[in-house]
């Protein structure tokens, strides 16, 4: 397929070599851009180039790039809006270096990561380590920090079983796009981002495909900040049908999995179900209830959802108390 883009001069030049190759994808993200894009030009370790490939942007965000005068900055520009998978993919596509990281237009970078990362992959001379990956702390409401929990898995990772990695991500995403870096050839082994998944589930997909046949490493600190706000809250309900799918490839390469697989559908579906439920939509959280008990009979907080959801206006007063409790605890962040 001809890839519908085109290069304009952002400070670099397209020519020559780097170790590291950094892909923005940008979608009227004016705002934020700046800073992604000064994070990474920041890094300790200088040898990179910066590639921003903005999708149809309505906004100044192009200017904002144009404006860096960097000449490890490069700008390619969709002529039509094809989205965040498919903007990935043109900056893989376009990549000079030897390994590829991530960055979300509106989150950044702490100063060591990558040479961190750099690091442990050049320090893998088998080559088995296709991806690192990071801790991360989160910017809520432009001002306060808290360090995210690392989600569960194997430690040390790198040493881990393939089984116990997969397993793991039965459990969850734990692998946050933002803070990986990926060896440029693992692209060609197991392929680039599915641009058929436009839910949000491309890059879990991508992360499954790759520890399906090279081992990953991680690094226990926090050298990724992910902001958020009202724009990037996530719906469960959109990203069902591509969570179960990648799922059941992961319980399918071991049938031992299938008991997580099983355990992963309840808590899938009834996260959808609480997320009709605080929307009001009564017949849509029962159905994602029920679904969320056949997957897994011992769901208990399922089992509590629906007892509180047939209850009626009793159950319902005792949903936004636990609505306005959830609120309160998440205002709760530490200091940076």
């Amino acid at each position: 397929m001809t890839v519908s883009s085109r290069e304009t001069m952002a400070g670099g030049s397209g020519k020559g070599s780097c170790r590291v190759s950094v892909v923005i994808p940008c979608f009227n993200g004016e705002a934020y851009i700046g800073q992604a894009v000064s994070s990474v030009l920041s890094q300790t370790f200088p040898d990179l180039e910066v590639i921003v490939v903005d999708d149809r942007s309505s906004d100044g965000s192009r200017g904002v790039v144009r404006s860096i005068g960097d000449s490890r900055v490069r700008l390619i520009e969709h002529e039509v809006n094809r989205g965040i998978s498919a903007s990935r993919n043109t900056g893989i596509r376009h990549a000079r270096g030897e390994y590829i990281a991530f960055l979300d237009q509106d989150d950044y970078w702490h100063p060591q990561k990558l040479e961190k990362q750099v690091r442990v992959l050049d320090g893998d001379t088998t080559g088995e380590i296709g991806l690192v990956f990071t801790g991360r702390e989160i910017l809520a409401d432009g001002k306060r920090f808290r360090r995210r929990r690392d989600r569960r898995f194997p430690k040390p990772i790198e040493k881990a079983s393939r089984r116990d990695v997969l397993a793991a991500f039965l459990h969850r995403n734990y692998v946050w796009l933002i803070s990986v870096l990926v060896r440029k050839r693992c692209f060609d082994d197991v392929g680039l981002f599915s641009e058929s998944i436009t839910s949000g589930v491309d890059d879990f997909d991508f992360c499954v495909r790759l520890a399906m046949k090279y081992r990953v490493a991680h690094i226990d600190e926090a050298l990724v900040t992910r902001r958020e706000h009202g724009e990037n809250y996530s719906d469960p309900t959109k990203m069902l049908t591509d969570d179960l799918d990648v799922i059941d490839r992961i319980a399918e390469s071991d049938p031992t999995l299938d008991g997580l697989r099983r355990k992963r559908r309840g808590e899938l579906f009834f996260r959808c179900g609480r997320w009709w439920h605080d929307k009001g939509e009564r017949e849509k959280a029962r159905e994602a209830y029920l679904n969320s008990l056949s997957a897994d009979r011992g769901k208990v907080k399922a089992m509590i959802a629906f007892g509180l959801l047939v209850t009626g206006p009793v159950g319902d007063g005792l949903m936004k108390l636990r609505r306005l409790v959830r609120a309160r605890g998440g205002s709760r962040v530490s200091g940076k």
